[in-house]
């Protein structure tokens, strides 16, 4: 009896629905005045409802991706077109965008969800309810083309900044001792603001032709180097320093002059504004084999070693020295911990890059400042130019001078070495023993530097550098194996030797400047009694001054 009532019930059902459904035309060719209602209504699954309209167009019956196509297809243009960015020159200046790139856009996400609502889905039910819904509510689709304008410039900046000719600062050189100017040069950028404009328009008024290419030319605007050549025809040099490095004889040396060589052209040419900071690392860096540098000898852990940019900081000692002669504001420096043989003590200057230990200084003078650095492998020199608006009167002048507050002679290791030539009496001490070239020994000191400066004929005197000390390293000598020359003898020989030298720069225990003329004349006169005094124990003379 249930089963008959059921069945009895999903008939009486079914035929209500359809019913329904001739009263109400579904399955008629009953047309309405109006367009919106003139077609059938659709209930068919997995295609889009009835009254669901593109440009006087109906999409009913077609599925979600087959409507998107004809929503689309008036974009065709837009989207097949190559876009052609061009310069004015150089002439391979060319790239061809897509309309992505350029930021247009139009609603299809919007689109896509409105056609996805509408299409039939589910029962029979829902399908018909939905129908039923939109003959009350048609829906009208519209292409919105927009064009996003912080895209496209971020688009043509980054084209302009690929393209764009930097331009090139008027320098100075003072090579063979001849002061000239070399001219600066515009450089080129691109403008694409006024093409961008008129491809807009073209865009949004639908007027491209079909052939499928659209040029979008940027115009070229000059850009002004920061120093002109007129600027720089009133500088000159503020300071200067030469220093001079070992004949290269081994590939150790010859890698020194390739390092220093590189950190020279690091600094070749840099312009700084008033108030600017140089960082000496960070011009040479990265200190890699990648950027040309090479294993060479440098001081680390107390000795001398080989490193990769061994030999950068005697550029850094010549850079220091020639800003010292302009007067710049020294920043960070930093003294070796051991003496090096191109400058006096104290008037060095180090970088070390695994340490980051730098040199700054600062440009704080009124206008701009320019370096020419160069390598001379002819003179074995390291040179280094700063130029500059000199504003210093012509009855200035600065002078920089080394004080040794002590010195130790190094300690001397004498090794026999049956190589060396059995010794006659009278033979020759050169033969007999011979310094390690690689450790010829490195005395302790203490010292400290003065700027003396001079104006208007007054003189003063002020510390710099208030105290540097380098660490010693052992002198080592390979010595015959006879009794003309045992290792005692040559230690006492040495040592006096060496000990008479540093007796004769400086005075062991006196604070005494390199530079006579800078004591007083009581304090030259006891200098000079007391250099007779250690001269004469040595069985030496010294001069009368």
């Amino acid at each position: 009896m249930l089963k008959k009532n059921f069945s009895f019930l999903y008939i009486s059902s079914i035929f209500i629905i359809l019913l329904m459904l001739l009263r109400t035309g579904v399955f008629s060719h009953k047309t309405y005045a109006d367009n919106r209602f003139s077609e059938v209504l659709n209930v068919k699954a997995g295609t889009i409802t009835s009254n669901v309209f593109f440009d006087g167009k109906s999409l009913s019956g077609l599925s979600v991706t087959e409507a998107v196509d004809v929503v689309e297809k008036p974009l065709s243009r837009i989207k097949n077109t190559r876009y052609l960015m061009k310069a004015p020159s150089p002439s391979e200046h060319l790239f061809v965008a897509t309309y992505r790139d350029l930021g247009i856009s139009w609603n299809l996400n919007e689109i896509q969800k409105i056609l996805l609502d509408a299409e039939l889905t589910g029962p029979l039910v829902e399908r018909y309810k939905k129908a039923k819904d939109y003959q009350a509510s048609p829906v009208t689709l519209s292409i919105n083309v927009s064009i996003d304008d912080a895209a496209a410039q971020d688009f043509f900046t980054s084209l302009n900044e690929e393209w764009q000719i930097e331009p090139l600062n008027a320098g100075l050189t003072n090579r063979g001792g001849l002061l000239r100017v070399i001219p600066s040069v515009d450089g080129t950028a691109y403008d694409f603001s006024e093409a961008f404009s008129k491809l807009s328009q073209d865009i949004l008024s639908g007027n491209l032709d079909d052939s499928g290419r659209y040029y979008v030319e940027a115009a070229a605007v000059p850009i002004s180097p920061t120093l002109t050549t007129e600027r720089v025809e009133d500088f000159t040099i503020l300071g200067s320093c030469t220093t001079y490095y070992f004949q290269p004889t081994e590939e150790v040396q010859f890698n020194r002059e390739v390092n220093v060589t590189v950190a020279a052209n690091s600094l070749n040419g840099r312009v700084y504004a008033p108030g600017e900071m140089l960082s000496a690392l960070k011009e040479y860096s990265p200190v890699t084999s990648e950027k040309g540098y090479l294993p060479a000898g440098t001081i680390n852990d107390g000795g001398h070693v080989d490193e990769i940019g061994g030999g950068i900081c005697q550029v850094t000692t010549t850079l220091y020295n020639a800003a010292l002669a302009a007067e710049l504001k020294i920043d960070v420096r930093r003294s070796h911990s051991m003496l090096v043989y191109y400058v006096p003590p104290s008037l060095d200057a180090m970088v070390y890059a695994v340490g980051h230990s730098d040199f700054c200084l600062s440009n704080d003078t009124s206008d701009y400042i320019v370096l020419e650095a160069w390598v001379d492998p002819a003179e074995c020199s390291i040179n280094v130019n700063i130029f500059g608006q000199d504003d210093r009167s012509p009855d200035h002048s600065v002078t920089y001078a080394t004080e040794v507050l002590s010195i130790t002679p190094p300690e001397v290791i004498c090794l026999e070495d049956p190589d060396l030539p059995l010794g006659a009496y009278m033979q020759d001490r050169s033969v007999k023993y011979r310094p390690d070239p690689e450790n010829p020994g490195s005395p302790t000191v203490n010292s400290r530097s003065w700027r003396i400066t001079t104006d208007g004929g007054e003189v003063t005197r002020e510390i710099m550098n208030p105290g540097d000390l380098y660490n010693p390293s052992p002198a080592i000598y390979y010595v015959a194996a006879d009794t003309y020359a045992t290792v005692d003898a040559v230690w006492n020989e040495e040592t006096q030797r060496i000990d008479v030298n540093a007796s004769f720069f400086f005075l062991n225990g006196y604070p005494l400047s390199t530079d006579l003329n800078l004591m007083s004349e009581a304090e030259r006169e006891y200098f000079n009694a007391t250099m007779r005094n250690e001269m004469a124990k040595k069985g030496l003379e010294w001069p009368e001054s």
